[in-house]
């Protein structure tokens, strides 16, 4: 930037800080710029602009990296990856050339036109092709399995996890086989079930966290947003009551949470049931979520459609979750 425009630069660039916890080689990673949005806003001086940059790493996530510059023709502005310190940023407007330096991406430019008393919103995406991410394995918590014949019969239910299986209670050996009832009691030798209870670990690249969709969630409407959306789901008031309290008191401590679901066809990609007899209906549901320092974090954030799943017939129901940021390397 020329050097009478050095007067106008104080910050407001918007930083996202997410899973910052490994260290990792990226060299030779490539980066994109978009303009994703421009706003106008008449509070900006006329001939002047102003600039909100958002960083995505390859698996959508939002997130910090320390050691960037921005570059505005030639003219370096360092910022802090501290979230809680925001910087601002006014310029002349007009066309600008926009470079993105750091020690671990080949550096990347754009000639953008900032328009007079706009603010202008841009993507910085890290290319996923050459992004050499750290190996992670994501807790599946709780999965618990719930079954409604529409009589008192043998039913045989096979899990095929493509994660390691770390519990399951009762014990699953090779498969879980029992008596089920419509009630949903489930009977095995003399004992009586409300569910088929496991939980695994599962690598971080065998499945893809889309962040771009989802939901924000305050705590002040966690519960109401549960009840909304299991009953839109179809679960009934037992399955709504097991699932709320077990999530409910972990999550309401967070002030925001990032929420995100994945249903049947989805869920099967990660882990399979095979039941015998074939079931009319399978209502199956795993929810991806995060405690959240800002929602401005998530723009832009696609609301996430929730399906209806009928319960006519013989009825498989499951529901289980992850806290995405208590991932671990494995040993």
């Amino acid at each position: 930037m020329k050097q009478n425009n050095s007067n106008f630069i104080k910050t407001f660039l918007t930083i996202f800080s997410l899973l910052p916890l490994f260290c990792f080689s990226l060299q030779n990673s490539e980066t994109t710029i978009e303009v994703i949005k421009k706003e106008f806003n008449p509070e900006i001086p006329n001939n002047k602009s102003k600039l909100k940059v958002f960083f995505f790493n390859p698996n959508g996530d939002t997130t910090t990296f320390r050691d960037i510059r921005i570059l505005i023709d030639n003219d370096t502005i360092c910022f802090n990856s501290n979230p809680n310190k925001l910087d601002s940023l006014l310029i002349n407007s007009g066309k600008h050339t926009i470079q993105i330096n750091s020690k671990w991406w080949k550096p990347s430019k754009k000639q953008i036109k900032f328009l007079s008393q706009h603010t202008i919103f841009l993507d910085i995406r890290f290319s996923p092709e050459t992004h050499s991410l750290p190996t992670i394995e994501y807790d599946y918590d709780k999965p618990v399995i719930y079954a409604y014949p529409t009589k008192k019969q043998n039913i045989e239910i096979q899990l095929d996890f493509i994660g390691k299986i770390s519990f399951t209670y009762p014990k699953h050996q090779e498969s879980w086989k029992f008596i089920g009832n419509p009630n949903g009691n489930i009977e095995i030798n003399e004992n009586t079930y409300r569910y088929l209870f496991w939980e695994g670990e599962l690598n971080s690249s065998a499945y893809n966290i889309d962040k771009k969709i989802g939901f924000i969630v305050h705590s002040d409407t966690l519960l109401n947003f549960f009840h909304k959306t299991l009953l839109q789901i179809g679960f009934n008031s037992f399955e709504q009551q097991d699932f709320i309290t077990y999530w409910y008191p972990i999550m309401s401590k967070n002030k925001i949470n990032y929420v995100s679901f994945i249903f049947n066809d989805e869920y099967n990609t990660i882990a399979k049931l095979k039941v015998e007899p074939k079931p009319d209906n399978f209502i199956r549901m795993f929810m991806f979520w995060e405690a959240v320092s800002t929602e401005q974090n998530y723009i832009p954030l696609k609301p996430q459609p929730i399906p209806s799943f009928s319960r006519d017939g013989f009825t498989i129901v499951e529901w289980g979750g992850t806290n995405i940021n208590h991932n671990k390397i494995p040993k």
